[in-house]
């Protein structure tokens, strides 16, 4: 779960150059139902997530943690905890320094997308 909240962060920070000068302000909320699975029942939750966008920054506030992306240091921090601890990550993010050694192989194997194929354009129904 925290390897993929990272892999976002990384995916927005490289978004930040192309947003412009403008301070964007982002809210975002999620609510999820309760579900059981393998007999433990998960209560249902509401998520509210605030981002703030600048040209070289970007700060991620959740309940849980906050993620402020400095471009213009080339850092990552992660604030877990309501600040009892955090980590800083060297951007861009080297993955076989973050895994366990014999890890990052396999798990940028997995992370290795490809597209083939080509398909005809089709016109859409009009409604």
């Amino acid at each position: 779960m925290r390897f993929r909240r990272v892999l976002t962060w990384m995916i927005l920070a490289a978004a930040i150059p192309a947003m412009g000068m403008a301070d964007v302000k982002i809210v975002t909320k999620q609510h999820v139902d309760a579900f059981t699975i393998m007999g433990h029942t998960m209560p249902a939750r509401d998520v509210t997530t605030t981002t703030w966008i600048t040209k070289d920054k970007m700060r991620v506030e959740s309940p849980k943690d906050v993620v402020i992306v400095r471009l213009d240091k080339k850092k990552m921090y992660i604030v877990e905890g309501g600040g009892a601890a955090y980590s800083e990550l060297d951007l861009p993010i080297d993955f076989a320094k973050l895994l366990p050694a014999g890890m990052a192989g396999p798990m940028l194997a997995m992370m290795k997308m490809t597209a083939s194929g080509a398909t005809k354009p089709r016109k859409l129904a009009s409604g």
